[in-house]
């Protein structure tokens, strides 16, 4: 699922780690957050931006798409539904297979990954995130 996700989505990847940033730090992952950083540069983020990725923060210095990944992590994180102008929005922005991938994404890095690592012991359930 992870090959899927990472390398074969049609997600673009500076999207895809925006998104895992944000979930990676509103779950405490320092772990995640550490190895994703780095994933992060690789896909063009800069600091600046990768900072307002963890801190979910819609005004700033992130692109449009980006924010839009922020935005639908929110919703599908927070169980509210995607409504049909953010799905419309995705579609134009995106498409349909890399608009099903965020969904998937939010999923995985929000919802499994957390339980993974936190069952391994990689990661507590108390962990201290310090931003940037």
């Amino acid at each position: 699922m992870v090959n899927a996700l990472r390398f074969r989505s049609s997600l673009p990847s500076d999207v895809l780690e925006v998104m895992i940033l944000f979930l990676s730090a509103s779950d405490l992952l320092t772990t995640a957050v550490a190895e994703h950083r780095g994933f992060g540069l690789a896909a063009g983020l800069s600091e600046d931006q990768m900072i307002a990725a963890e801190a979910g923060l819609l005004d700033s210095p992130l692109r449009p798409e980006q924010i839009l990944g922020l935005v639908v992590c929110q919703l599908v994180r927070d169980r509210k539904g995607i409504p049909d102008e953010i799905w419309n929005q995705m579609l134009l922005t995106w498409g349909e297979q890399a608009s099903i991938d965020a969904v998937f994404a939010v999923g995985f890095w929000g919802g499994m990954v957390p339980h993974i690592l936190r069952g391994l012991d990689i990661e507590s359930s108390n962990s201290n995130l310090s931003a940037g």
